[in-house]
């Protein structure tokens, strides 16, 4: 008896730890409650597809966020002012549910090859801007929410359209308890976050590829599209300082004064001004911080109109994208040479007239050529008496890092080559408590993107970049309360 008792002791022991250990070794007893894993919140760097109705409930909420939207593309007016303007950061749009967002970005190459309407996804940094909006003291402080487009995912590659435009019965209607402002006039800029939409037509497109001949953009054969200033404008110069010719300070690889030809009298073009062998291609006239850039055939000397209303000193800039040696010479309207045949600066380097003074108004010519002879794409801007200070400082190589300094009330432009399917990459560091932002602009001169997302001591980043036609493009560097600012600024390309 007693040992049948120890026996069931001993077995009730063994099916204790037998139990113990399936315990352990068996998965756990399903909940009641099914498990949902945590969504992850996308970084940054993945883009959010949005659409604008969402977007437009919650703006605040997607700042900084890389997001892709989709709608149909729509250029917006740009802003004209003789002096002093304070442009938007936005240059075009992006409609649909009866919404425009606004958006920057790839501008020279939208503008070119797509008309009004077309259909576009495109994928950028949602961000804010708040500060002055218009021309001289009128100019408004406003809010203004984009898109800083780096890609353009669809159309890909973009390829020239042709239009037929289909009228439709009515433009959208707004959105009942959405924020939105009216569309602007044609002097001005768009405001606000998204705004209602008012397209007249829609149209139909047929898209045909690019030819593979066909590497860039053509620059324009007029004048150049104006060059906005930052936000916010640099103050007017002062009476002393237009008196003194301080307002014009261009100082980059090659400073110099440009003399007068002695003994102009004759009526006709001096030979040495315009070499026999060689066609006189008319670009237009290019007004004062215009940034144009173009390229220079061989066997050609390009010649831009600078219109003077009254006695003014100039200065004249003119950065070549090779190693070539640029000529600049400067005629009257009657064909005499003021400046003859000026080649200062080493191959390769930046060509500048400083401060000539022409005293009576009226046209003047200004011839750019090379010698000896060769093609090359080139940037080139005039200023006067009442500019401000744009100083040109040449080409940046790839992975070649490179230290200077801006004076107050002073900006650099810096010069690259790219290719279509290149991504580009630019930081700007700032050495000390400066605030720097920086411009892209596209290889027709015109302005493609500002970035100026961070705060005092902080460096400004162009991440990504994509390039979708060869030729010249420009960076400008300043600093946002126009202070003094050494610098340190890099380019990589992939």
């Amino acid at each position: 008896m007693a040992r049948s008792r120890y026996s069931l002791i001993l077995i009730l022991l063994l099916t204790i730890v037998s139990c113990q250990q399936n315990g352990t070794d068996s998965p756990q007893t399903p909940t009641p409650f099914a498990v949902v894993a945590a969504t992850p919140r996308a970084s940054s760097a993945d883009p959010i597809a949005i659409s604008l109705t969402h977007l437009a409930a919650n703006p605040e909420l997607f700042e900084g966020t890389t997001l892709q939207l989709t709608g149909q593309y729509q250029n917006l007016p740009q802003l004209v002012c003789r002096r002093d303007p304070h442009p938007s950061p936005a240059t075009w749009g992006i409609v649909g549910d009866d919404l425009l967002a606004n958006a920057t970005g790839h501008d020279a190459q939208l503008r070119t090859l797509l008309p009004q309407g077309q259909q576009l996804t495109a994928e950028g940094r949602w961000l804010r801007y708040k500060g002055p909006v218009g021309c001289g003291k009128s100019a408004s402080t406003q809010e203004v929410w984009y898109l800083s487009v780096n890609r353009i995912v669809d159309p890909h590659p973009l390829a020239r359209i042709t239009t037929a435009p289909l009228e439709i019965a009515s433009g959208p209607t707004g959105i009942p308890d959405a924020s939105v402002t009216p569309m602007p006039s044609s002097t001005g800029e768009i405001p606000g976050i998204l705004q209602t939409a008012t397209i007249e037509s829609v149209p139909t497109v047929t898209i045909a590829p690019l030819a593979a001949t066909e590497t860039s953009v053509a620059p324009p054969a007029t004048t150049p599209s104006p060059l906005p200033s930052p936000s916010p404008t640099p103050p007017q110069m002062t009476e002393t300082a237009i008196a003194t010719n301080t307002a014009v300070t261009i100082t980059a690889t090659s400073t110099v004064t440009g003399t007068p030809v002695e003994g102009t009298a004759s009526a006709t073009p001096q030979s040495s001004a315009t070499p026999s062998d060689r066609e006189i291609n008319d670009k237009g006239q290019l007004d004062f911080e215009d940034l144009a850039i173009a390229t220079l055939n061989s066997e050609v000397i390009d010649n831009w109109t600078m219109n003077i209303d009254s006695s003014n000193a100039i200065t004249v800039t003119v950065a070549p994208a090779t190693s070539v040696n640029i000529v600049l010479s400067v005629l009257d309207d009657n064909g005499v040479a003021i400046i003859d045949r000026q080649d200062r600066a080493p191959a390769g380097g930046v060509e500048t007239i400083t401060n000539l003074s022409l005293t009576e108004p009226g046209p003047y010519q200004l011839y750019i050529s090379t010698e000896p002879d060769n093609q090359t794409t080139y940037a080139v801007m005039i200023l006067d008496d009442e500019s401000y200070n744009f100083t040109f400082k040449g080409t940046l190589d790839d992975n070649s890092p490179r230290n200077d300094s801006l004076k107050v009330d002073n900006d650099h432009f810096w010069f690259f080559p790219a290719s279509d399917g290149d991504n580009i990459n630019m930081t700007v560091t700032p050495i000390g408590e400066t605030d720097p932002y920086l411009e892209l602009y596209g290889s027709d001169g015109t302005r493609l993107l500002t970035i100026d997302n961070t705060g005092s001591g902080e460096q400004e980043t162009l991440e990504n970049y994509s390039i979708l036609a060869n030729g010249m493009y420009a960076i400008r560097v300043g600093e946002f309360d126009f202070a003094e600012m050494s610098y340190r600024i890099s380019l990589s390309k992939s």
